[in-house]
């Protein structure tokens, strides 16, 4: 959404929807150059390949699914180990709460919404009856 934002606001957003039909050659290179530009190294040569920039785009698009897949069953994996947690035996509380922050906080950055309560409540509830 942010690069269709960008190419818009650029002007060469045309280039690719179009896919090189009806397209200036110059805005053909600056959309591919834009998203060049917006793509780690590594991108760059099978980007390159591709003969309009609107392939590219498909392939943009493509990788960033699977990155998204990859993203959202380990976001899964977590919310099961969430669910899951408890105190290990001997663990400090402390040690038990920064534990359970981290968790909570790799959810947070894997577009999961832990809400602090929620946190709060998981902590309250996994610790052991001599913390009453």
């Amino acid at each position: 959404m942010l690069m269709q934002c960008n190419f818009e606001a650029m002007e060469i957003w045309e280039a690719i929807e179009l896919g090189g039909a009806g397209v200036k050659r110059s805005q053909e290179r600056q959309a591919m150059g834009a998203l060049l530009r917006s793509v780690p190294r590594e991108m760059w040569a099978t980007l390159g390949a591709k003969k309009t920039v609107k392939e590219a785009w498909g392939a943009v698009k493509s990788m960033r699914q699977g990155a998204d897949r990859v993203k959202e069953a380990h976001a899964q994996r977590l919310l099961q180990e969430f669910e899951n947690f408890a105190c290990k035996d001997g663990e400090l509380v402390d040690d038990f709460a920064m534990r359970i922050s981290t968790l909570a906080a790799e959810l947070r950055v894997l577009g999961e919404t832990m809400p602090k309560n929620k946190v709060v409540r998981k902590l309250l509830r996994s610790l052991p009856r001599r913390f009453s």
